[in-house]
């Protein structure tokens, strides 16, 4: 198929330390391995949600092996329906790194819209 898939990864994650994360200026994972699979993220917003707790959201983008639409998006179900990473790491434009854990963790490649990016599905 050769085409890209956009979706939306969607995380709860807790701050170990006690950091603060900044949720402006954040630099997105070129290369996010999950489930033996890369994702890119396009964009990152992070929304703090408690003291300790942040809300991520990320456009994302998967290359599927699929040679249709139909196939390329049961391919991208079937390999994102459960995440195995624990960790996520967020990263500002002043190079702070911060290592999260991560409580709740989904993928959705379907009707992906983001205009501020130029992604209509």
């Amino acid at each position: 198929m050769g085409a890209t898939l956009w979706g939306n990864l969607d995380l709860i994650v807790k701050v170990n330390n006690g950091e603060v994360i900044a949720t402006d200026w954040l630099i997105e994972n070129e290369a996010l391995h999950v489930n033996g699979n890369i994702l890119s993220e396009q964009d990152i917003w992070v929304e703090q949600l408690d003291e300790n707790t942040y809300q991520v959201n990320a456009a994302v983008t998967f290359i599927p092996n699929a040679q249709t639409e139909d196939e390329a998006f049961k391919e991208a179900i079937n390999k994102f329906s459960k995440i195995d990473i624990d960790k996520y790491y967020i990263e500002d434009t002043l190079n702070n790194l911060t290592e999260t854990t991560i409580q709740i963790a989904t993928v959705h490649f379907s009707d992906f819209e983001n205009p501020s990016i130029g992604v209509y599905i």
